[in-house]
C-alpha cells in the first residue's frame, strides 16, 4: 500500500479576489438597505421626484470606490488606513453623485445643497460607507491568511 499524498488546493487568482469582493459588496448593500428600510420603516430614496436611476447611480459609485480600495488594500501593510480613507471617501462619493443626480434631473444646482444636506446623516449613505470600510479590512485580512506560511 502506498500513502496518499494531502491534496494541494489550487492557486489562487490574485486579481479575480477584488473583483469578487466587489461583487459581494454590491449584494451586501442591497440587502443592508433591504433590511435597513424594512427595520426604520423608511425608504431608501425618500424624494418622489428624485426618478428610478438616483439610488443605483450612488450605489454604483460607492461600488467602483471600493473596487479600487480592494485591489489596493492587498499590498498594504495595514489595513486600517486603506479603510479609513475607503469610509470617508465612499460617504463623499455617495453624496456626490446623489446631489448633483438629484439637480441635475430637478434642473435646478441650487438642490444640490438641499440634497447633501437631507442625505448627510441618511442612515443608508453611513452604512454603505461602514460597509466598504469593512470589506476592505476583511479582504486584506484573508489575502494575508491565505498568504501566510
Amino acid at each position: 500500500m502506498t500513502a496518499q499524498q494531502p491534496q494541494q488546493p489550487p492557486p489562487t487568482n490574485g486579481p479575480l479576489l477584488p473583483v469578487l469582493a466587489a461583487v459581494t459588496y454590491l449584494a451586501s448593500v442591497i440587502a443592508v438597505f433591504g433590511f435597513l428600510s424594512l427595520f426604520l420603516g423608511r425608504d431608501v430614496i425618500e424624494h418622489n421626484d428624485a426618478g428610478p436611476l438616483l439610488g443605483p447611480l450612488m450605489v454604483v459609485a460607492a461600488a467602483v470606490v471600493t473596487v479600487l480600495a480592494l485591489v489596493r488594500v492587498t499590498e498594504r501593510p495595514s489595513p486600517w488606513r486603506s479603510a479609513l480613507v475607503t469610509v470617508v471617501t465612499v460617504y463623499l462619493a455617495m453624496l456626490g453623485v446623489g446631489a448633483l443626480a438629484y439637480s441635475l434631473g430637478r434642473g435646478q444646482p441650487l438642490w444640490f445643497v438641499f440634497f447633501i444636506t437631507e442625505q448627510a446623516a441618511s442612515p443608508f449613505v453611513i452604512a454603505a460607507a461602514l460597509l466598504a470600510g469593512g470589506f476592505v479590512g476583511g479582504l486584506w485580512m484573508l489575502v494575508r491568511r491565505m498568504n501566510a506560511p
